[in-house]
């Protein structure tokens, strides 16, 4: 039991030093890779070709702004303190081809404003600045484009592998909300689809070891601890929603006492893991770099958690509607919804009454994924303001509710027949 408990400790320990480390890597040649990156994202701007989707560009160019090492400011400091260090003047905020802060990372020279973007962990760079000193922007795209849809058939390989085959609509369904063909492309909107499926892959390959040597609360704990310590604040809740549904999936509850008990430790934990891994970077801050870090922080808190831009407030329920307008403005991720939900409930009409007697008997089986699904409404109305500023990509949030939902059905259908043909077995006999 008690290594149980020290796994997620062990974890963070090395999220630490790995973040230190990597601030003391050679400069030379991650400096002439960023150079070439810049070429990339100044002249690009946008993906016309990926359904007019606009690329994150401001965000990936601040990824490489901090993950870039200055000889001279390369310390254990400025892992907590994560500075930028950028020209900020009114005619480049938002402009044109000088966005900033992408003009700040390719014109360097020019700089001369500093920023501490401390509020989060920035624990990518334990990745980024090593690719950074073998491959350029380009680079990492390419290492996207084959790694992400390898990734996807692994898992589609697992769930087929683990008899899961209800779960195989849901992500395919998922692969197309999260957008293929634009994702790879940007490092920001990757991280949290490679936390998703990574850890839904070890949970499947290693079963038995995870629940016997670590234990489901300690692994969702871990994966709320990486999913802080990773993303910058993009889509996070898939991170639990995806793992969450093949969990349910695989472990259907015996009772409704034990479903309630599940989600609410799994679901939990995770939370304890992600916000905890948030207090503790601000406490180091605080100790670290000193007093201002509180005030940064309760200013970013109510921005993220309250609907309104430029002053203008919107109502409570907005980053619900701004993300769902986001997810619909693609019209094969559409077509691709309503496909899924239609053949979804066909499968339960022509396996009807069979469905009906398995929901009477286990309704708490099908509500499990049901409560997985309103983690979308949950985090939106918690964290109102910033997919609600970022619905272009924060849209992706919507494989909270689709992927359970699908998943759910199909395991309804798939149970319910299951159900049936045992039976027939048994008089048969």
């Amino acid at each position: 039991m008690f290594f149980k408990k020290i796994y997620p400790m062990l974890l963070i320990i090395f999220m630490i030093f790995a973040g230190i480390a990597v601030q003391y890597l050679p400069n030379n040649s991650a400096e002439e890779n960023i150079r070439h990156s810049c070429q990339t994202i100044i002249l690009e701007k946008s993906y016309p070709a990926f359904y007019g989707r606009t690329a994150d560009g401001y965000t990936d160019s601040v990824m490489l702004l901090i993950s870039r090492s200055l000889p001279d400011k390369a310390s254990w400091k400025r892992f907590f303190a994560s500075p930028i260090y950028s020209y900020f003047d009114d005619k480049y905020v938002s402009t044109g081809t000088k966005l900033f802060p992408t003009y700040a990372l390719c014109y360097p020279e020019d700089t001369h404003y500093r920023a501490s973007y401390f509020r989060y962990w920035h624990g990518y760079q334990i990745i980024l600045r090593p690719l950074l000193s073998f491959t350029d922007y380009n680079g990492i795209r390419k290492i996207n484009q084959y790694l992400q849809p390898f990734l996807f058939a692994v898992l589609l390989y697992l769930f087929c592998k683990r008899k899961a085959y209800g779960l195989i609509l849901g992500w395919i369904l998922s692969y197309i909300i999260l957008n293929p063909e634009s994702m790879p492309y940007n490092m920001t909107y990757s991280i949290i689809y490679y936390i998703a499926v990574i850890s839904s892959i070890l949970m499947l390959t290693y079963m038995k070891k995870i629940e016997q040597n670590i234990g489901w609360p300690t692994y969702f704990m871990m994966i709320g601890i990486a999913t802080n310590y990773f993303d910058f604040l993009t889509y996070p809740i898939v991170s639990l929603a995806v793992p969450l549904t093949v969990w349910f999936y695989v472990y259907p509850p015996d009772n409704f006492k034990n479903m309630c008990k599940n989600l609410f430790i799994l679901g939990g934990i995770w939370i304890v893991g992600y916000a905890g891994m948030w207090l503790l970077k601000w406490v180091l801050c605080y100790f670290i770099l000193g007093d201002f870090v509180v005030e940064n922080i309760i200013n970013a808190i109510i921005d993220r958690s309250e609907s309104h831009i430029y002053e203008r407030s919107y109502p409570f329920w907005s980053a619900l509607t701004e993300t769902f307008r986001q997810l619909c403005i693609q019209p094969d991720t559409v077509f691709a919804i309503v496909l899924s939900c239609i053949a979804s409930i066909i499968a339960v009409i022509i396996k009807l009454q069979s469905c009906i007697r398995f929901a009477k008997q286990n309704y708490y089986q099908l509500l499990s994924f049901v409560a997985i699904s309103m983690g979308v409404v949950v985090y939106c109305l918690i964290i109102q303001g910033h997919p609600f500023q970022h619905g272009i990509y924060a849209y992706r949030l919507w494989v909270t509710f689709f992927f359970p939902i699908i998943a759910g059905m199909n395991f309804w259908v798939i149970n319910a027949d299951k159900k049936r043909t045992t039976k027939r077995k048994r008089k048969k006999k």
